[in-house]
């Protein structure tokens, strides 16, 4: 009859009591994902590189602009807004923030943006007491004609670590396709030729400290 090894904690069948499991290569150990509050669960502790790394391009549609007007941390509106381009529906309940106004307005499942928008939902606000003055005059158009916004998308990046994070999660979420990148007297560029939905890929781009540039051949710089 063969023994039964007993194994102590910590130790792996086939190896020696006093070996050492091999250390986590550096791809393994490497956050992909946007940085977040320290200490939760899902969202990772940005490393010294992330917190040192500029901020995005004062230009186009970028969290750092709005967080600037409206006196909110930046990561959380990275991480928990998003880009809700022209024609557009919104994803749930909230507010949607005209880029080129700052305006507000109160938004349901089912709305539609007249313009290219920042979105910042209800439990977002919630959770992180957000203090919004909405648009007086403004209110949700009923059934809005206009043209939904399209690719190309164009995302300029001040730093290299970003660009290519933003490209690795169009890629791997299949949002979009005929991805490049350039580099240029003003950062980097990542050009996103084709898009399921236009919006998605922006939020992407602005969720790693990004600015969107340009959609569907329109300059927003």
């Amino acid at each position: 009859m063969s023994e039964i090894e007993e194994h102590r904690p910590g130790e792996v069948a086939g190896r020696a009591p006093n070996s050492v499991l091999p250390v986590q290569s550096s791809e393994v150990m490497h956050q992909a994902a946007v940085e977040d509050v320290p200490g939760a669960p899902t969202w990772p502790i940005p490393s010294r590189e992330s917190i040192v790394e500029p901020e995005a391009p004062p230009v186009g549609l970028s969290w750092t602009k709005l967080a600037r007007t409206l006196d909110i941390d930046p990561r959380v509106l990275r991480h928990e807004g998003a880009i809700v381009l022209t024609g557009e529906y919104v994803p749930e309940a909230g507010l949607l923030i005209d880029a080129t106004s700052l305006s507000a307005l109160q938004v349901h499942t089912g709305d539609r943006a007249l313009s290219h928008s920042y979105f910042i939902g209800e439990v977002t606000m919630s959770q992180f007491l957000l203090q919004i003055r909405l648009d007086a005059g403004g209110s949700a158009v009923a059934y809005p004609i206009v043209r939904t916004a399209s690719a190309p998308i164009i995302g300029l990046f001040a730093g290299e670590r970003d660009a290519n994070r933003a490209r690795e999660q169009i890629m791997q979420g299949s949002i979009g396709s005929g991805l490049s990148l350039d580099s240029g007297s003003l950062g980097i560029e990542l050009r996103v030729q084709h898009a399921s939905v236009a919006g998605r890929v922006a939020t992407v781009i602005a969720s790693h400290r990004g600015a969107v540039t340009s959609v569907g051949g329109q300059s927003l710089a």
